[in-house]
C-alpha cells in the first residue's frame, strides 16, 4: 500500500463507468463493504499487486458487463506500474485501509482484541459491536458505516459471523513475524483432538522426511512410535501407499508375463492357442492358468500368479477372455473374421473359395508341395483379392502371426475353424461412432442434472473409476439406448484398454476432482477425514459456504462452485440450503486415477492447442513449455480448458506398455580408458599428474557402480 494517496489519474468514461460498475458489484459481494469483497475476491494478503489475470477472473464470478474485455480496458487505464492497487478503484476506501493498517501496526492486534491465550483458545469470536468498541476506547475513530466497512475488512469468511484471531494476521507487516505467529495461533487451537492429531502427524512426517538414524537425537521413540503410527492421517496414508504399491505389482506382474509369453511363443495369441486354452474354450481360469505355471518352471520365479490374475480379471467373472490379455491382436482378428462373415459366410469357407484353390495349386509349382496349408505370401494374396485391406502392416502381421500356429510361416484351415468358433464381444470390433456417442450424452443429460450424478448412480456404482463393457452395456439397457453400442464405447476407450474411466467420459469433473483430492490428501490425509474437519457441527453435511471457506484458507485454486456442483449429485436442499453428504464425498477416497491417463490427457491437450493455432515456426522450447503448462487448475478462466470439448479423447497409447530395457552398470570396477602412461602414472611411477576432472556423467555413474574412490 502506498503510504501517501496520490491524486487520482484521468481515466476515460468509459473506464470510469467501468469502475462505478465494479465497485457497484464489489460492494454487493460484500455485503455492504468494499473492503471485504476486495480481499474476497481480489487480494487476500492485501498485498496491493492486484494483477490483470486476477482482475479478470473477479470480472468473471461478479458478472461484470463486458467481462474479461472490459476488465483489461480499465486495468489498462487504471493501473500503474503494472498492477492495480485499491487507490486505483475507490480513492476513499483506500484511506480508511490505510489509516486502519497503520493503527493497527502501532499497536498489538492480537492482545488488543482478544487479551489473553486463554480466551484465544476457548474459540472467541468478535462481533462488529465489540469490534468497534474496543477501536474507539484504543484511539482508532471512525463513523458507524466506516467501522462497519473496517469489521468487513478483517472479516473475509463466508458466513461473517465474527472476527477470529488469524484473522488479524495480514495486519502484520513483517512475514517471519506473520508465519511465527499463525503457528502459535495453531498450537493454541491444540485442545480439539482433530486438530491436535492434524499437528501431531506433521510432525511425525517431518521426522520420517529427516531421514536420521534411529539413534538420533531427533528420530522418533520408539515409545512414542505407536501413539504416531495410529493417528488417522497416518494410518490412510500408510493404505494408499500400499493401494499404490499393489497397483505396481500387478501392472509389473502383467508386464513381465506379457514379455515371457512374447519370447516363448512369439505372440499373445499364439501362447493362448498352444498353452494357456489348447481346448480352444475362449475362456481361461484361474485353475487353467495356475496348470500353466506349474509347466512353466522359468515364469513361477519371475512372474506373481495372484497379482497378474488380478491384472487380468477386473470385473471378477472368474475367468478371462483373449481380448483381457491382448485387446490390440483381439481387435484385428475380430475385424477380420467380421469382414469373412459377411464376405464369405464363414473364415474357413476363405479356404473353398476359388481364390484360394488356385493359390494351393499355384505354390506347388516351387518347393511347398502341399495343399492342406497355405505360405503367408500366398494367404495374403488371397486376402487381396477378397478385399481385406492388407495394406496396413501392423494390423496385416498381427493377423498373420495370430494364425500362424507354429510359427512356421504357413496358416491352415484348422487356423481359420479356431477363429469361426470364437464368439468376440461387440466392443472389440466396432469402430468409434460420435453421433452414437452423442445421441448417448442426449439420453444422460435429459435424464440427470449433472454428468457425474449419471456417472455415478448409473455407470460407476462401485465408485471405482472404472467402468467395464458389462458396466456400460447394463446402464446403456437402463437408459433405453436403441444406437450403435460399440460405436459410443469406442468413441470413449480409443486405446482399446477394455475399461473407460471418468477422465473419458466427462473431461470438466475429472479433472477438478483430481485437484480437489489432491489437495485434500495433502492437507488431511483422506477426503474422510477432511469431511470431519470441516464439518464442525456435526450435521453431517457440508455447505457451499463452509467448503469455499476451507478452499480458500488452505489456498486451493480451482472453482468451488463448479466442485460443489460436481459433488451435490441429488440437489437435495436442508434447511434451505444445498448440501454435499458423506455419501457424495467418500467415494474420492477409492478413486482410482491412472497415471497413464494424465499423461495421455496432457499429450491431448497439447495437441488440441498445436492444430488449433494458426501456423507459425515453432521452436521446441515452446513445445516443451506448453506441455508442462497442459494441466493447469481447474477454473473458469481457464480458456484452453474451455475451448475444448467436454469429451477430449486422449490419444492412442499402448495400455499395457512393456518395461523398458534397462542399461545396467556392472556392479565391479569400472576401468577407466588409459592414455600413455605418463598421464595416468602406473606403480612404477612415483610423480602424479593432477589431470582433468572427470565429467558430471562420469562421477554420476562411478557413484552408482560404488567406485566413488576413483574420483580421488
Amino acid at each position: 500500500m502506498p503510504e501517501s494517496c496520490v491524486a487520482e489519474g484521468t481515466l476515460t468514461l468509459k473506464a470510469s463507468n467501468i469502475r462505478t460498475q465494479l465497485r457497484k458489484l464489489l460492494h454487493e459481494r460484500g455485503n455492504g463493504s468494499l473492503l471485504r469483497a476486495w480481499r474476497s475476491e481480489l487480494d487476500s494478503d492485501f498485498s496491493q499487486c492486484v494483477s490483470l489475470e486476477d482482475l479478470q477472473k473477479c470480472a468473471n464470478n461478479l458478472g461484470l458487463p463486458g467481462g474479461e474485455a472490459a476488465a483489461k480496458l480499465f486495468f489498462e487505464s487504471a493501473s500503474s506500474g503494472g498492477v492495480l492497487t485499491l487507490l486505483d478503484l475507490d480513492k476513499k476506501a483506500a484511506v480508511l485501509a490505510t489509516r486502519f493498517k497503520r493503527w493497527a501496526t502501532g499497536i498489538q492486534p492480537r492482545q488488543v482484541f482478544f487479551e489473553s491465550d486463554d480466551v484465544l483458545m476457548r474459540g472467541k469470536v468478535l462481533s462488529l459491536p465489540d469490534f468497534a468498541d474496543i477501536c474507539r476506547r484504543n484511539g482508532f475513530e471512525a463513523s458507524d458505516v466506516e467501522m462497519a466497512d473496517v469489521f468487513g475488512f478483517c472479516d473475509i469468511s463466508e458466513s461473517m459471523d465474527g472476527i477470529r484471531a488469524h484473522d488479524l494476521l495480514f495486519l502484520e507487516p513483517d512475514p517471519v513475524v506473520r508465519e511465527q505467529e499463525e503457528q502459535r495461533l495453531k498450537i493454541l487451537r491444540m485442545g480439539q483432538r482433530e486438530q491436535k492429531q492434524e499437528l501431531m502427524a506433521e510432525v511425525f512426517q517431518q521426522d520420517g522426511n529427516r531421514g536420521v538414524s534411529d539413534r538420533h537425537r531427533l528420530a522418533p521413540r520408539p515409545w512414542q512410535a505407536r501413539n504416531f503410527e495410529q493417528l488417522p492421517k497416518i494410518v490412510c496414508e500408510k493404505k494408499q501407499d500400499w493401494q499404490l504399491q499393489e497397483e505396481r505389482r500387478t501392472e509389473q506382474a502383467r508386464a513381465e508375463f506379457l514379455l515371457y509369453l512374447r519370447k516363448s511363443y512369439g505372440n499373445e495369441i499364439r501362447a493362448w492357442r498352444r498353452a494357456l486354452d489348447p481346448t480352444a474354450t475362449y475362456r481361461l481360469t484361474l485353475t487353467q492358468l495356475r496348470k500353466f505355471f506349474h509347466c512353466e518352471a522359468g515364469l513361477r520365479d519371475c512372474v506373481d500368479q495372484g497379482a497378474l490374475w488380478r491384472s487380468l480379471d477386473k470385473d471378477s467373472l472368474g475367468s478371462i477372455g483373449m481380448e483381457d490379455l491382448a485387446p490390440q491382436h483381439c481387435s484385428v482378428l475380430a475385424t477380420f473374421r467380421q469382414f469373412m462373415h459377411e464376405r464369405c459366410g464363414s473364415c474357413s469357407a476363405v479356404w473353398d473359395h476359388a481364390v484360394a484353390l488356385d493359390a494351393c495349386v499355384g505354390q506347388r509349382e516351387g518347393l511347398w508341395k502341399s495343399t492342406r496349408k497355405l505360405l503367408l505370401q500366398p494367404f495374403i494374396r488371397v486376402l487381396k483379392e477378397l478385399g481385406w485391406p492388407t495394406s496396413h502392416a501392423d494390423s496385416r502381421s498381427q493377423l498373420l502371426a495370430s494364425l500362424d500356429f507354429f510359427g512356421c510361416g504357413f496358416v491352415s484351415r484348422s487356423d481359420l475353424d479356431w477363429l469361426d468358433g470364437w464368439v468376440p464381444p461387440e466392443w472389440i470390433y466396432a469402430e468409434p461412432d460420435e453421433e452414437a456417442l452423442s445421441e448417448l450424452q442426449k439420453l444422460v443429460r435429459k435424464k440427470y442434472a449433472h454428468p457425474l450424478s449419471a456417472w455415478r448412480s448409473l455407470f460407476d456404482r462401485d465408485d471405482s473409476n472404472s467402468v467395464s463393457w458389462l458396466e456400460f452395456s447394463e446402464a446403456c439397457e437402463k437408459l433405453k439406448f436403441k444406437g450403435n453400442l460399440g460405436g459410443a464405447w469406442r468413441a470413449l476407450d480409443t486405446d482399446l484398454s477394455g475399461r473407460i474411466s471418468l477422465l473419458e467420459f466427462d473431461e470438466d469433473s475429472a479433472l477438478i476432482l483430481i485437484s480437489f483430492k489432491a489437495w485434500a490428501m495433502k492437507h488431511f490425509g483422506s477426503v474422510q477425514l477432511m469431511f470431519r474437519h470441516l464439518d464442525q457441527d456435526g450435521s453431517g453435511s457440508l455447505s457451499y459456504p463452509e467448503l469455499r471457506r476451507a478452499c480458500r484458507r488452505l489456498k486451493w485454486k480451482g472453482d468451488v462452485q463448479l466442485l460443489f456442483n460436481c459433488l451435490d449429485t441429488d440437489g437435495l436442499r436442508a434447511g434451505g440450503r444445498r448440501n454435499i453428504s458423506q455419501q457424495e464425498l467418500f467415494f474420492l477416497d477409492s478413486w482410482e486415477v491412472k497415471e497413464e491417463e494424465i499423461r495421455a490427457h496432457e499429450a491431448a491437450h497439447q495437441m488440441q492447442r498445436v492444430a488449433e493455432s494458426p501456423a507459425s515456426p515453432r521452436s521446441v522450447a515452446e513445445t516443451e513449455k506448453e506441455g508442462a503448462e497442459a494441466m493447469p487448475a481447474m477454473s473458469k478462466s481457464n480458456k484452453v480448458s474451455a475451448s475444448l470439448p467436454s469429451l477430449m479423447r486422449p490419444p492412442k497409447v499402448d495400455p499395457y506398455p512393456l518395461p523398458p530395457l534397462k542399461l545396467g552398470v556392472s556392479k565391479s570396477t569400472p576401468s577407466l580408458p588409459h592414455g600413455d602412461g605418463k598421464a595416468h602414472g602406473g606403480h612404477g611411477s612415483q610423480k602424479k599428474s593432477k589431470g582433468k576432472a572427470p565429467c558430471k556423467f562420469l562421477q554420476r555413474l562411478l557413484k552408482e557402480s560404488g567406485a566413488e574412490g576413483l574420483l580421488k
